[in-house]
């Protein structure tokens, strides 16, 4: 809900009004999240789909709290998979990506698995308005996955 609109409503927006429909939605991607599950959440500008997603993030805790990986690339429509490992490497470590692709991507998996099957940590890449992705970028995502 729009800040001024709220103000205007006397409508207090750090408190998030969960109907049944929401929580739904949130077990939903929590769900998700658990199983490694690829997923998209879609809706319209103010449908709720980062409050969705922030309330997923506060839900775990401790040793079960995923790693939350937000790729900030705003040119979404030349996003590359090789933005996306320096998304995922700068993010789950302190060391800098490899320049060379193939080098990028062995730092990836080789991270990833020292997280994922070294410590039993989830990684989750979360991509806002992945609409404007290419495709390939997905295809990428789901072989890295499995």
């Amino acid at each position: 809900m729009k800040a001024r609109v709220a103000k205007h409503f006397g409508i207090n927006t750090a408190i998030v009004h969960a109907s049944a429909v929401f929580k739904r939605y949130l077990q939903d991607v929590i769900g998700a999240v658990k199983d490694n599950q690829m997923i998209a959440l879609c809706g319209g500008p103010g449908a709720g789909k980062t409050v969705v997603m922030n309330s997923v993030k506060k839900s775990f805790s401790g040793d079960q709290e995923p790693i939350f990986v937000q790729v900030r690339n705003f040119n979404k429509e030349n996003l590359t998979m090789s933005g996306v490992l320096n998304a995922i490497i700068t993010t789950i470590s302190d060391e800098n990506p490899r320049r060379d692709n193939e080098a990028r991507s062995l730092q990836a998996i080789r991270l990833l698995g020292a997280k994922v099957v070294g410590e039993g940590r989830r990684v989750c890449v979360v991509i806002e308005e992945a609409h404007r992705v290419h495709y390939n970028v997905f295809r990428s995502l789901k072989e890295l996955r499995e």
